[in-house]
């Protein structure tokens, strides 16, 4: 294999050669090295959940979910709108607006495949949240947050 190896991002493949800087035209070989062992680890950390229960899980849901293109439609327009309203920056009451989502949606709620693809997704996200979260804590990263 040498020195090249591929790595995943969303379903295509990357090449990382160390011998080529990636990030910066200055960084030395140290850096590349170091850059070469995080992708590595990174990829091992994705196939990982790639293999989890609760992925697998999620990926059927998925498959479900797409052989019912209407019910995909509405489903996506609900994640959109609950995205948007959980990432409002607007002064809103969060719990009114939740209640009146959920009766706008309240068909997807209802609907066993879509309970079962929303919560398999819940599920994928918290591993993903608990992952950040141990990198951080692991790191004794600096978290700095700034009021806008």
């Amino acid at each position: 294999m040498g020195d090249k190896m591929t790595f995943r991002r969303k379903k295509e493949h990357t090449e990382y050669d160390p011998a080529i800087p990636q990030e910066h035209a200055d960084a030395g070989k140290g850096e590349r090295t170091s850059m070469l062992a995080v992708r590595k680890s990174l990829d091992d950390l994705i196939v990982s959940l790639e293999n989890c229960e609760d992925f697998k899980r999620y990926k059927a849901a998925c498959t479900q979910v797409r052989m019912h293109p209407e019910k995909e439609q509405r489903l996506q327009e609900f994640r959109k709108k609950n995205y948007l309203l959980q990432n409002s920056r607007e002064s809103v009451d969060l719990f009114a607006e939740t209640d009146r989502l959920e009766k706008e949606y309240a068909d997807v709620y209802r609907d066993p495949m879509l309970q079962e693809f929303l919560s398999a997704e819940v599920a994928v996200c918290r591993i993903v949240q608990q992952v950040n979260r141990e990198m951080i804590n692991c790191l004794d990263f600096e978290n700095v947050l700034v009021d806008d």
